[in-house]
C-alpha cells in the first residue's frame, strides 16, 4: 500500500515481523509532518500552525531547512520503482545539496523505497556502492 510492488524482494518472515509492528519506530507527528511536506516546493520544519509557528520558530511559516549548509559528503541512492520518493524528488534534492558525489539508480527495475532497509538483496544492490566511498572517505583508499 505505501510503496510499490518488487516480488521476492523482502522475505516473508520479514513482512510478518513488520506488519506485527508498524508503524512502531516513528512518530505520528512525523508521519503527520511528512504528509504535509510531500507537496511542498520546500523543505521545511513541521507546521503547527501560525499561532504555534510564532511561538516555536518566530514567524508565522515553519521555517525551511538549508540543505546548502550540509558539509558532508553524500551519495544518493535510488530505487527506479520508488513511490515515495520520486526522479524529480532526487533531483530536486541533488541541487539543493553542495556536495553531492554520485547519484546512483540501482540496477533492479523493480526496487523500491523499502526495500533499502528490507530486502534480501540489499547485501549485493547497495553495499558495494556504499562500502566503495566508505573506503575512499575512511582515510584508506585513494583519493
Amino acid at each position: 500500500m505505501l510503496d510499490s510492488y518488487n516480488p521476492g524482494s523482502i522475505s516473508v518472515s520479514t513482512i510478518r515481523a513488520l506488519t506485527g509492528h508498524f508503524p512502531a519506530g516513528t512518530s505520528f507527528r512525523v508521519m503527520a509532518w511528512f504528509s504535509l511536506v510531500l507537496n511542498k516546493e520546500e523543505f521545511q520544519n513541521f507546521d503547527y500552525g501560525p499561532v504555534m509557528n510564532m511561538k516555536i520558530y518566530g514567524r508565522k511559516q515553519p521555517t525551511t531547512y538549508n540543505c546548502n549548509a550540509t558539509t558532508a559528503p553524500v551519495v544518493i541512492i535510488h530505487g527506479e520503482n520508488d513511490n515515495i520518493v520520486s526522479k524529480k524528488d532526487v533531483e530536486w534534492l541533488k541541487g539543493q545539496l553542495p556536495n553531492v558525489l554520485e547519484v546512483v539508480y540501482v540496477k533492479n527495475p523493480l526496487w523500491n523505497h523499502f526495500d533499502v532497509p528490507y530486502s534480501q538483496h540489499t547485501r549485493e544492490m547497495l553495499y558495494p556502492k556504499i562500502g566503495e566511498y566508505l573506503f575512499k572517505y575512511s582515510g584508506h583508499g585513494a583519493e
